[in-house]
């Protein structure tokens, strides 16, 4: 293990055919919802807090049921265009 938990990466465009590894979670967002504004959250004190206080296991993993607990993360479009 890697130690590497809750890391985040915003991937656009076309995507190349590739094989997600089972330790990955891989979030496909409605097209309503600002990526960078979710890639943003992911960067955030508030995010990371959550993580730290998530993490199980013995390998200390965050996973897509631990993700569903996390905040829940909102924005009116005038705060999504500041961040963004």
């Amino acid at each position: 293990t890697g130690g590497t938990v809750g890391k985040s990466f915003l991937v656009r465009g076309d995507l190349p055919q590739a094989v997600f590894a089972s330790y990955l979670i891989r979030l496909v967002l409605f097209h309503e919802i600002n990526s960078k504004y979710v890639y943003y959250f992911f960067q955030s004190q508030s995010y990371w807090n959550q993580i730290h206080l998530n993490k199980t296991g013995l390998k200390t993993n965050v996973n897509a049921n631990t993700l569903q607990h996390i905040a829940e993360l909102t924005g009116t479009v005038a705060t999504v265009g500041k961040v963004v």
